[in-house]
């Protein structure tokens, strides 16, 4: 990045200029865009006029997020032509944050910082980068209690249901008996009792279960 504090070139740009400021002052914001695109042709290196297309784009962005590049290209052309303009770095950062590009930004800003180590505003350029990286970072501890609960109902559920089960296997042969008016044998009688403990003690091993899960 080199620093760069001209914003005058005279002949065309200037008129270009003069024309995108009344045309803006006016509402026209599409028609001031083009005229400072035009600028920027004729004068690439001037800061002003990136600055100006930068917040123009962005405002179009916020309609058509397609609009979004231009401002993070014109922000980052005007950051480069001067490295102490606060405006010009914090709406590049900003960009970034919204186009996901916060990771590369971040070693674009510790770079310049280390070539300009008395750079203060540098510097706190890369901590606002790191600050807004983390901010970003998903919370995986919320993430991972969600999961936990979602899987304590379903345990709770089966358990519940497992318990039922087991309480019908055992009472099958006394209703059995009384509705339906049939003698089971002692052999028929013991299979129930024996499926209805098993689960139960499914049950009773899903209560225990989820009484592990985090809460």
């Amino acid at each position: 990045m080199e620093q760069s504090n001209s914003n005058s070139s005279g002949g065309p740009v200037d008129a270009f200029i003069k024309k995108a400021f009344e045309l803006k002052a006016q509402g026209l914001n599409n028609a001031a865009l083009t005229e400072f695109r035009r600028a920027a042709l004729a004068d690439p290196a001037h800061f002003q006029v990136q600055m100006e297309m930068g917040l123009l784009f962005k405002a179009k962005s916020n309609a058509d997020i397609s609009f979004l590049r231009y401002a993070y290209e014109a922000f980052k052309k005007a950051s480069h032509l001067n490295i102490n303009s606060e405006q010009a770095h914090d709406q590049y950062i900003l960009a970034a944050q919204r186009m996901g590009r916060l990771e590369e930004l971040l070693q674009e800003y510790k770079a310049l910082s280390a070539r300009h180590p008395d750079n203060a505003f540098l510097q706190r350029c890369v901590k606002n980068i790191i600050t807004l990286s983390m901010a970003m970072i998903p919370e995986k501890v919320s993430v991972d209690e969600g999961s936990s609960q979602t899987l304590r109902k379903a345990v709770l559920l089966i358990s519940i249901g497992l318990f039922l089960m087991g309480l019908a296997l055992l009472f099958a042969p006394a209703v059995i008996k009384q509705m339906l008016h049939l003698k089971l044998e002692a052999q028929q009688i013991s299979f129930f009792v024996k499926m209805g403990l098993v689960f139960i003690a499914l049950s009773a091993a899903g209560f225990v279960y989820r009484s592990r899960l985090r809460e």
